[in-house]
C-alpha cells in the first residue's frame, strides 16, 4: 500500500464508548469446540463451528429475536453427504440465505430461505496459493471474492468460478522478507457500501478499500516496521472484525497470548470510510475474541470463548 493510503493514529485519538449492558442467551445446544463464529443473515443467527465428532452438526441456525433453533445442518463426518469443516460465504443473492463450503472437499452448498442445503458446485481452490478464505463473499456474475497468497504476500482476488481465472484487485505488501503470519487476518464487508474493511492480527493496522479495490485507505496504529510474532513490540493484536452496513467494530487485545485473562480488551468502531467512531473497553477475564453486529447500531452480539453458554446481546451506550 502507498504511503500516500496511510492515515496514522494512536488508540488516544478514539472517543471512549461504554456499554449500558451485557445479557448472556442461553442457546439449546451443545458445542464443546470453541472455534465457531457467528453470522446474522435475515432474521436468522448462524452459528458455524468445528466439531469433530460423530453426530455433531457444523452449522446451527438460529431464530431472531426467540432463539429458538430453527434447524441443525452439516452433520460431520467423511461420508458422501457429511462435513468436515464448513465455511460461509456470504452473497446478497435473494433466493439464497449464504453458501457452505465443505472446506475439504470444497463441495458448495446453498443455504435456501427454507433452511436446506442444496449442493451447487465447487469453490475454485489453488494449490499454489494459501489464504485465510473466511470472509470470501460470492459477488454475482461467478465471481467469489476471497484472499490469496504466500509467505511473501497477500491480496484480494476475484476468482471466476466458471473458468477459474483471477483478476487481482488490492495487493497487501508491507515491507520486504516479511513473514506470512503478519498478513493473517480477517475481512467483513458491505454490500450497500460496496466496501470492505480487513484487519491484520498481527500487527495493528486495518484498510479499507472498495470492491474493486479502489479508494483504498490504511489505518495503521504505533510503530509502522514489522518486528517478529514473539516480539514485545508486536504482541497480538485483533481477533476479528465484523460490521453492519454503517460500521465496522473490530475485537483488540494487546496481549502475547489470549491466556492472559488481565489483559485489557476492546471493542472498537469505524466508518467504511476508515474514520475511528468509538473505543469500547470490554470486560476483563473474558473471551470475547469474535461476534456480529446487528442494523441496529447499538446491539451487538459477541461471543465468550471461555463460556458453554457463549452467546451474549451487548447494548452500547450511544452519545
Amino acid at each position: 500500500m502507498s504511503e500516500n493510503n496511510i492515515v496514522e493514529f494512536s488508540k488516544s485519538d478514539f472517543t471512549t464508548g461504554a456499554i449500558r449492558s451485557i445479557e448472556q442467551i442461553p442457546l439449546d445446544m451443545t458445542i464443546e469446540n470453541r472455534e465457531l463464529g457467528i453470522y446474522i443473515k435475515g432474521n436468522y443467527l448462524l452459528v458455524k463451528h468445528l466439531e469433530r465428532r460423530k453426530g455433531a452438526h457444523l452449522l446451527h441456525v438460529i431464530s431472531l429475536p426467540d432463539y429458538k433453533i430453527a434447524a441443525e445442518l452439516a452433520p460431520f463426518g467423511e461420508g458422501p453427504d457429511e462435513f468436515t469443516d464448513i465455511r460461509i460465504i456470504d452473497t446478497e443473492e435473494i433466493d439464497k440465505l449464504c453458501y457452505i463450503r465443505n472446506l475439504y472437499t470444497n463441495q458448495l452448498f446453498c443455504l435456501s430461505p427454507s433452511l436446506e442445503l442444496k449442493e451447487c458446485g465447487k469453490f475454485l481452490a489453488f494449490p499454489e496459493f494459501t489464504g485465510q478464505t473466511e470472509g470470501s463473499l460470492y459477488l454475482g456474475d461467478n465471481n467469489m471474492l476471497t484472499d490469496l497468497g504466500s509467505g511473501d504476500g497477500l491480496g484480494m482476488c476475484a476468482v471466476n468460478q466458471k473458468d477459474s481465472t483471477i483478476k487481482g484487485i488490492i495487493p497487501f505488501h508491507f515491507e520486504e522478507g516479511t513473514r506470512g503470519f503478519f498478513y493473517i487476518g480477517n475481512m467483513v464487508h458491505s454490500f450497500s457500501k460496496r466496501r470492505i474493511a480487513r484487519t491484520f492480527t498481527y500487527h495493528d493496522r486495518l484498510v479499507f478499500f472498495d470492491f474493486d479495490g479502489k479508494n483504498a485507505k490504511t489505518i495503521r496504529f504505533g510503530d509502522k516496521h514489522l518486528r517478529t510474532k514473539t516480539s514485545l513490540e508486536n504482541p497480538i493484536y485483533y481477533y476479528s472484525c465484523f460490521g453492519n452496513n454503517r460500521y465496522v467494530y473490530a475485537i483488540y487485545r494487546k496481549s502475547q497470548t489470549d491466556a492472559d485473562k488481565s489483559n485489557p480488551l476492546y471493542l472498537e468502531q469505524f466508518d467504511w470510510d476508515g474514520n475511528l467512531i468509538a473505543r469500547y473497553p470490554l470486560p476483563e477475564g473474558r473471551g470475547f475474541f469474535s461476534g456480529c453486529a446487528t442494523e441496529n447500531d447499538s446491539v451487538i452480539y459477541l461471543v465468550d470463548y471461555y463460556e458453554d453458554h457463549f452467546l451474549h446481546k451487548i447494548i452500547l451506550r450511544k452519545g
